[in-house]
């Protein structure tokens, strides 16, 4: 017999005194949740399908620990015969107990699971919690008992982290040293030279993250540890025991651009200057250039950005100087920047985001005049498009329309003016909106102007427009989406002849239906219980229509009206979908 086997036969033998199979029933009073589980259980256990009768028992079985019931839902989720559901109810259960710190309860329903990798990931996880609670000893032993792979290795990476902090140093070694996974074993040795930045410790971090894709290695929190002990010296120390040169290049960026972001930025470019690779040295330059510009150092950034040999590598570092200080609002600096830059292909783009923050901040005028002095006739498109955009969303719709009238490519302009009538349709003037649409063209940007009005409209009350202009995208998807939203928002205002107008004129059967069921748990949600029922039943896929019955026995639920939702719930003639209600219900329920 398995201990699995063993465990799980310890606990159906409690089964004895249960009594027999919870009947339908009618809470009296206030309903309460105990009420409604016993309700949910007996639906549950009267599923004719096997499969379906577990997931239904194994998920009221969860609901029973998580409310405190541990004992109840053990027992209940025991009592499932397929023992894929009875795995899933346990492993469940045990994550929703671990979290809760009560890993002593744990422990028996992790043990019960017949899977072994199940299994092993339940221990892990009570494992993790221990170690979280302090409890190392117990933690250490636990992982120790888990089979190897990788819920092992996770529960030992936990256990190593919990004695790092805890100043346990080699007990953290020893359980880092014992996990055969190297991205695991570097993370927890990662852990430990946090902890105690050591040379030794780093090191040996370092070297096996090195040998990982990725390089997972802490490399901000090991420089801020070492700054905060005051050995920055051994920065310059730490990758050398690396043999590979390019991995040891890549922990020498890695450190450099973590000094960087620690305000050291002469010391970090040191670094990065020892690094051999040209290519990669040229990278932690500029990463560095970057990292200094954000933090407002845009002198040393340029001249750092300036002294990078390489050609492509210089203007990439330069363009994300200029980009970081126009996202900051620093747009004389960023100009500057991007004004550096003598090869126009990279120039201009820079130019053009620099040109649409301008319009973001307000500032038309000075991002229409950095527009027009693009000479490339493509990108002085792109940023009157950009510029365009920007001073719609930003409210100033006259500016924007100015920065759109002068655009050329046919593309680009409609985006432009896509753009303003979104913001007419924001800003109230529908008649203005519906001007600036009717011109573009079929596309996305005309469904997304479209779907603006239409929003806009229906707001307005104006619903025979707001279904016109809704109708008129042309791609289904955003057309359904669309007339979907509009639905649910009607709906959410208590305007059910509205919603369900709006969904039924979605055209595609199964999308018409999902919305329809939308709208009914709107409905219930504002108290139009009727209207919600009526939304539900006209469903026309069978199946689709009892989740929606039951979706608004859960919003009546959600809404406080508990009785009217158990009463709801019980009427659905499906078994599952009767369990599946009452369920719900008892979670929105309190105790």
């Amino acid at each position: 017999m398995t201990a699995a086997m063993f465990a799980r036969a310890v606990i159906v033998a409690l089964l004895a005194i249960m009594a027999a199979p919870a009947q339908a029933q009618t809470c009296a009073g206030s309903p309460m949740r105990a009420c409604a589980l016993a309700q949910a259980l007996a639906a549950a256990r009267a599923i004719a399908d096997e499969g379906a009768r577990a997931q239904a028992l194994g998920q009221i079985a969860v609901i029973e620990v998580s409310a405190g019931r541990v004992d109840e839902g053990l027992r209940l989720a025991q009592s499932v015969s397929d023992e894929l559901w009875r795995d899933t109810a346990l492993a469940d259960i045990v994550a929703a107990l671990a979290k809760s710190g009560k890993t002593a309860q744990a422990l028996p329903a992790a043990r019960a699971i017949e899977d072994g990798d199940r299994r092993a990931q339940a221990l892990a996880l009570i494992a993790a919690a221990q170690a979280k609670e302090g409890d190392l000893a117990a933690a250490a032993a636990l992982a120790e008992s888990i089979s190897p792979g990788r819920a092992r290795n996770s529960a030992f990476a936990s256990v190593a982290e919990a004695y790092a902090k805890a100043g346990n140093i080699a007990a953290a070694q020893k359980a880092a040293r014992d996990i055969p996974d190297a991205p695991a074993r570097a993370a927890a040795l990662g852990a430990i030279a946090i902890a105690q930045p050591s040379a030794a410790n780093i090191a040996e971090a370092l070297t096996v993250a090195a040998a990982v894709k990725g390089l997972p290695f802490p490399f901000d929190a090991v420089v801020e540890a070492l700054l905060k002990a005051g050995n920055k010296a051994l920065l310059l120390e730490i990758a050398g025991p690396i043999k590979d040169p390019d991995a040891r290049d890549r922990a020498l960026s890695g450190l450099a651009s973590a000094l960087a972001k620690a305000g050291e930025v002469n010391d970090a470019a040191a670094l990065a200057r020892s690094i051999g690779g040209d290519a990669t040295r040229a990278e932690a330059l500029g990463n560095i250039a970057t990292i200094a510009a954000q933090a407002g150092k845009v002198a040393d950034a340029l001249k750092l950005a300036q002294s990078i040999s390489d050609e492509g590598a210089r203007t990439t570092a330069i363009l994300a100087i200029a980009e970081a200080q126009a996202r900051a609002g620093h747009l004389a600096e960023a100009l500057a920047a991007a004004q550096s830059i003598k090869d126009p292909f990279w120039r201009y783009p820079a130019l053009e985001r620099i040109a649409a923050a301008q319009a973001a901040m307000g500032n038309g005028e000075a991002a229409l005049r950095l527009a027009q002095s693009i000479k490339d006739e493509y990108w002085r498109d792109t940023t009157r498009a950009d510029v365009a955009e920007a001073l719609a969303k930003a409210g100033k719709i006259p500016d924007a329309v100015r920065a759109a009238q002068p655009i050329k490519d046919e593309e680009r302009r409609g985006d432009a003016f896509a753009a303003i009538a979104t913001a007419y349709a924001k800003a109230g003037k529908l008649a203005d909106a519906v001007k600036s649409a009717r011109p573009l063209k079929p596309g996305r940007a005309r469904d997304a102007a479209l779907a603006a009005i239409a929003e806009a409209q229906a707001k307005a009350g104006a619903d025979k427009d707001a279904l016109a202009s809704a109708r008129a995208l042309t791609d289904a998807a955003r057309r359904h989406a669309a007339l979907t939203t509009l639905a649910v928002a009607q709906a959410a205002a208590g305007k059910d002849a509205a919603a369900v107008e709006f969904a039924q004129a979605i055209d595609h059967e199964d999308r018409r239906d999902g919305a329809l069921a939308d709208v009914a748990g709107a409905l219930a949600k504002a108290g139009k219980v009727e209207a919600a029922l009526a939304a539900a039943r006209s469903v026309k896929d069978e199946q689709a229509r009892t989740d929606a019955v039951r979706g608004v026995a859960e919003a009546l639920a959600r809404s406080g009206k508990l009785g009217e939702a158990l009463a709801l719930a019980q009427s659905i003639e499906e078994d599952t979908a009767r369990a599946d209600a009452l369920r719900g219900i008892a979670v929105a329920m309190p105790e």
